[in-house]
């Protein structure tokens, strides 16, 4: 059982609106081109949470990066509250797998990397970060330096160095997946609680089901590569939800046999 501190909230929403539009995207290989992604198009309403499931390698976590502005699509168009995206931009960020964080800065500094870019003072910065590390639960562990963290302390680092740039998207490239069982959970409930509080956007990328089925409002689920999307499937159960939830089963059945799985 995952808990959440509480339903959604009825509050206003910070979040940012996505839409992909008719997305194609290819890799080239040698001077061949690889395609991995076929005309993709969905929407996500502001504060919404959505979660990507599909074969590994199909091209999810590229969606990611073209959502985030690390590269151009090769057809098709990505807005964010409208505007067309053509670059990287604070409101806008993803976290990968990986925490990746820089072994020669403490908790703090590496907290600290978005909003030094920016130029924000240094009072103010301070207070974000703290803001941010008490978030997480990280506020006993600013000074501390990378490889005295657990796997999942460092992935809590890696959701404040996000958050301190208060984005209205954060896009999640299974950042959980490396996790030991138990931590995984917490984590799960560390980013409902989150995303409830904070209110922004979320796109998770994922390989669990249940994970999806936890967290997300909507599961769309990709085909093999190319991928294109070949259902989308509300989750409706309200928050918090337990696995063993009849319509949750039923759900994760589904979606197993959609992507070609047995239960």
């Amino acid at each position: 059982m995952v808990a959440a501190t509480q339903e959604r909230p009825a509050a206003q929403s910070v979040g940012a609106s996505l839409n992909v539009e008719a997305v194609s995207h290819a890799f080239d290989i040698r001077g061949t081109p690889l395609s991995v992604l076929d005309r993709v198009g969905l929407a996500v309403e502001p504060g919404g949470f959505v979660a990507l499931l599909g074969p590994s390698g199909c091209g999810k976590s590229t969606l990611l990066r073209l959502v985030a502005g690390l590269e151009p699509p090769d057809q098709g168009l990505i807005t964010v509250d409208g505007d067309l995206v053509e670059g990287p931009d604070p409101s806008r960020l993803l976290v990968f797998q990986d925490p990746t964080l820089y072994p020669w800065r403490t908790v703090r500094g590496n907290v600290a990397l978005g909003l030094e870019a920016q130029g924000v003072g240094r009072a103010a910065r301070a207070a974000r970060i703290d803001q941010a590390l008490g978030l997480v639960g990280l506020a006993g562990f600013a000074d501390a330096y990378p490889h005295q963290l657990s796997g999942g302390m460092a992935q809590r680092a890696a959701l404040a160095r996000a958050l301190v740039n208060e984005p209205r998207l954060l896009l999640l490239d299974e950042p959980l997946g490396k996790l030991d069982a138990l931590t995984r959970l917490a984590m799960q409930a560390e980013i409902l609680r989150l995303w409830q509080e904070k209110r922004f956007t979320a796109v998770l990328v994922t390989h669990d089901v249940e994970e999806a089925l936890i967290l997300a409002e909507r599961v769309i689920v990709l085909g093999d590569r190319p991928a294109a999307i070949r259902a989308e499937l509300p989750v409706d159960a309200p928050y918090p939800r337990h696995r063993d939830d009849p319509d949750l089963v039923r759900l994760r059945r589904t979606i197993l046999e959609i992507l070609g799985q047995t239960t």
